[in-house]
């Protein structure tokens, strides 16, 4: 049976080691699985390899049967232990996600002669092609049906005893030799449901350069969501040749700068509060968000905590930026007198000016009139002397 897999992760995601996709098969029993983990949840690419793997070394088709399986796996995933972010407000944030457990999509067959067995639970889909056409699209043969699905397999679901059997669609679809079986993710789906002409360009790519062309191709296209792409292909069932196409090692999207993770501030910067108090605010508030829907007694104490300690940061924030206030009145006050006794000190300095000026002047006028008094004594002397 020649297989082949094609696997590329999104532009995001940067590099191949964070891909959410995950498969598992085995020629032996002519069994493949794919899982398709979901962005909003944490971890979701362990999960999905988790279900995988379980499902290619115990098959079971029958969904009260599969159920107990994933539980199990679902008790195993929670007790796993697993690292945080080193920023202490993010990492809050993340154990409080990883609250509401995992989330991945779940599709699987077998081949058994001429027939296959197929289950699934989430939007992957199944495709055979017969004579380049399309002869089944399972569960899903629309785009309208596809994007209608709300059953995924969540981790808490499981645990809560919450997933049943009408999360599963199974099915057993008669198949002839010269098939065509591929399986695939939900982004790579809904292409191929409405471009259904593109099978035969997807089935020529047989190299990783190719393959990579062909996704940004029809990703700047808009015409193939821009998410992880796994593809298994299986034809010839009398071959067992494999051919595995991802990303080599070295290879990674072009990374934007990741910006430092810092509560967004509900004050001023320039409020001398520390960056700590910022962060176990915000917290809070995240705390408060999440519960304002429950009622049982013990977190309606949480939430009345939590609020006096909200007051608590307020009064304290309020009482900063009052002394600050008062400190910077203080100041103004202190420039103020300064200024007032400058210019007291600088119109004292004019005014003697001004006084010396008048009184050089006023000596200089005396002068002046008694030297005119002399010279008029004298022109008299001077006549009387002449009669």
């Amino acid at each position: 049976m020649a297989l082949k897999i094609l696997q590329l992760h999104k532009r995001a995601s940067y590099e191949f080691k964070n891909i959410q996709d995950k498969y598992s098969y085995s020629l032996e029993n002519d069994c493949y699985a794919i899982a398709d983990g979901t962005t909003q949840s944490l971890y979701s690419e362990i999960w999905a390899q988790m279900l995988t793997t379980a499902f290619i070394e115990n098959p079971v088709f029958k969904p009260q049967k599969l159920i107990p399986v994933f539980k199990g796996l679902a008790e195993n995933f929670k007790h796993n232990d697993f690292k945080f972010s080193e920023n202490p407000a993010k990492a809050a944030l993340e154990r409080e996600k990883l609250k509401n457990g995992a989330t991945a999509t779940f599709l699987a067959i077998k081949i058994t002669g001429n027939n296959i067995e197929v289950i699934s639970c989430g939007d992957s889909n199944l495709f055979i092609l017969r004579d380049g056409k399309i002869y089944e699209a399972f569960p899903f043969n629309n785009i309208k049906t596809l994007d209608a699905n709300g059953y995924f397999l969540n981790t808490e679901k499981l645990l809560q005893d919450t997933v049943d059997e009408s999360f599963f669609q199974a099915k057993v679809i008669p198949i002839e030799p010269t098939d065509q079986i591929f399986l695939a993710t939900d982004a790579l789906s809904r292409f191929l449901l409405n471009n259904p002409d593109k099978f035969q360009e997807l089935d020529k790519q047989n190299h990783f350069d190719s393959f990579h062309q062909f996704c940004l191709n029809y990703w700047e296209k808009k015409l193939l969501q821009e998410d992880d792409i796994t593809l298994l292909s299986v034809s010839n069932f009398a071959s067992k040749e494999t051919l595995e196409i991802s990303p080599p090692t070295d290879f990674s999207f072009p990374k934007e700068e990741e910006p430092e993770f810092i509560p967004t501030p509900l004050i001023p910067k320039t409020n001398p509060v520390k960056e700590i108090d910022m962060q176990t605010l915000n917290y809070i508030l995240d705390e408060l968000s999440r519960l304002r829907r429950k009622s049982d007694f013990q977190t309606k104490l949480l939430i009345i905590g939590l609020v006096l300690m909200v007051n608590i940061l307020f009064i304290s924030l309020l009482f900063i930026k009052q002394s600050k206030l008062s400190d910077e009145i203080t100041t103004l006050k202190q420039e103020q007198i300064i200024i007032q006794n400058q210019l007291n000190e600088h119109l004292v300095k004019m005014h003697n000016i001004h006084l010396k000026d008048s009184i050089t002047q006023h000596d200089s006028e005396g002068i002046n009139e008694k030297n005119t008094a002399d010279s008029n004594n004298s022109a008299n002397m001077d006549s009387n002397t002449h009669k």
